[in-house]
């Protein structure tokens, strides 16, 4: 009788703390299709920039970035992995995108800005006049779209 209120109880007790996750924001439930897309294009921006690819980067990027005095720096990089990425449910994080960063300007809304924190690692070759040290880092991405029909895009990108 002991082991099956103690089972009861450790069930409760679990259903508890998943309830209060989910409902703090702490706990993602599911997979929506707009935060898997987005995802997709930070998975896919890790992927070309390992592959010093130009153009496919600029895919995943917002037309900001498309200057022609941005500096790549891929004649330093040897490599770029990403190990994790987690969508950011803080609203706090995301009010920051919108009402002092990027989305101040462009007039994202909250429905079209999905914010993921992402760890990487980056190894330069050696002397190189990148900004960063080889190592493993952990930024924020913030990815956008104009409107429900438009393509998902990263708008900004930096350290936590």
């Amino acid at each position: 009788m002991k082991f099956k209120n103690f089972i009861i109880g450790a069930a409760l007790l679990g259903s508890i703390i998943f309830s209060v996750c989910a409902a703090t924001g702490r706990l993602k439930i599911g997979n929506d299709p707009d935060t898997k897309a987005a995802e997709t294009v930070v998975r896919n921006y890790f992927k070309y920039e390992n592959e010093k690819n130009k153009e496919k980067v600029l895919s995943t990027l917002t037309d900001r970035f498309k200057s022609p005095n941005v500096v790549w720096g891929y004649d330093d990089l040897e490599s770029i992995k990403l190990i994790g990425i987690q969508e950011e449910m803080n609203n706090n994080i995301k009010g920051s995108y919108l009402k002092d960063g990027q989305g101040s300007v462009n007039g994202t809304t909250e429905k079209n800005l999905k914010v993921f924190r992402v760890t990487y690692r980056v190894k330069y070759k050696e002397n190189n006049k990148s900004a960063q040290e080889s190592g493993k880092y952990v930024w924020w991405f913030n990815v956008i779209r104009k409107d429900e029909n438009s393509p998902w895009l990263i708008d900004d990108f930096g350290e936590l």
